[in-house]
């Protein structure tokens, strides 16, 4: 007896043909559809030009051409979103300058700061002894001037939060460049007065958070506990301690923002934030910028009046 017909289903093929062919029209379709492109989709780079006729030659407009499409096809900005969100937020992996950690707390990579935590850009001895010679002849530029110089160092977040790093970053930390430095001096019997950090910052975080999950820089509190620190070392160095005025025009307050560390992922506005401590200043009427003796410093000049050191 012969079988009856049995009509087969669309293999799996298919189905990858048709997913394929959706992907490719894709761009058309939102092109013809007017489609806007996403607002706030922030690039870390420029974009490619529209290649010139005259001065591009002609073996090379291809490349040219290529290039700018690429950069400005159609929707091109929720691809790139859709491919920070699956890659960083979905797989947590890392960008070439932002490293996702635990409880999507976010740490700024560039500038050899993995290297750093890692312990694999190391300081040499010609390079501690010119840093040795640069803050003693500071030291030695202020105190003919009549003034103290405190050597501060602020650590990055990373030191103080460890544990917020990924695993495998996590178990390979080592100690840095801030530990050699510190050591060196310590070791050379410099005379510059030196403050880490660390001790301050690490025993803050037991009471409130320092630092800006989003950010690689401190928030309000982090500001506070570093101010303390500071202030309660100058009297060593001869400094009285005056009454703090600054309640009246101060004061820490939650803020919900996006760091920085977000737009390098080029994923703003798709990443999960938290309110977090940011300091507002209201400054009295009367109150006015003085520049000071400071502002002879060499490292000030020609850095513009906006970076001048100013007392009130």
């Amino acid at each position: 007896m012969k079988p009856p017909d049995v009509k087969s289903a669309p293999g799996p093929g298919l189905t990858l043909f048709a997913g394929l062919l959706v992907l490719c029209c894709a761009p058309v379709l939102t092109w013809l559809l007017r489609v806007p492109e996403l607002a706030g989709v922030q690039e870390m780079r420029p974009l490619a030009a529209w290649p010139d006729w005259r001065a591009t030659k002609f073996e090379k407009w291809p490349a040219a051409f290529e290039a700018w499409l690429g950069d400005h096809f159609p929707s091109r900005t929720r691809v790139v979103q859709w491919y920070g969100i699956v890659r960083h937020r979905w797989l947590g992996e890392p960008s070439a300058r932002v490293v996702v950690g635990r409880d999507d707390w976010l740490f700024y990579s560039g500038e050899m700061t993995v290297e750093d935590l890692l312990g694999r850009d190391r300081l040499n001895a010609d390079e501690l002894t010119r840093w040795q010679r640069a803050v003693e002849g500071r030291r030695a530029w202020w105190r003919e001037r009549g003034a103290a110089y405190l050597l501060v160092i602020a650590p990055n977040k990373s030191t103080i939060y460890p544990e917020k790093l990924p695993a495998f970053l996590r178990s390979q930390a080592r100690t840095g460049k801030l530990d050699q430095l510190v050591d060196h001096l310590s070791g050379q019997k410099s005379p510059v007065a030196v403050l880490d950090l660390r001790p301050a910052l690490l025993a803050g975080k037991a009471r409130q958070l320092l630092y800006w999950p989003t950010d690689s820089h401190w928030n309000a509190e982090g500001l506070a506990v570093a101010c303390e620190a500071i202030l309660t070392r100058l009297p060593e160095l001869g400094v009285p301690r005056r009454a703090r005025e600054e309640q009246a025009w101060t004061r820490i307050e939650p803020a919900t923002r996006e760091g920085d560390c977000i737009g390098l992922l080029t994923m703003t506005g798709r990443w999960p934030l938290a309110p977090v401590s940011q300091l507002r200043l209201q400054f009295p009427p009367d109150l006015r910028a003085v520049p000071t003796a400071a502002s002879e410093f060499p490292v000030w000049r020609g850095v513009g009046p906006w970076a001048q050191p100013q007392t009130s």
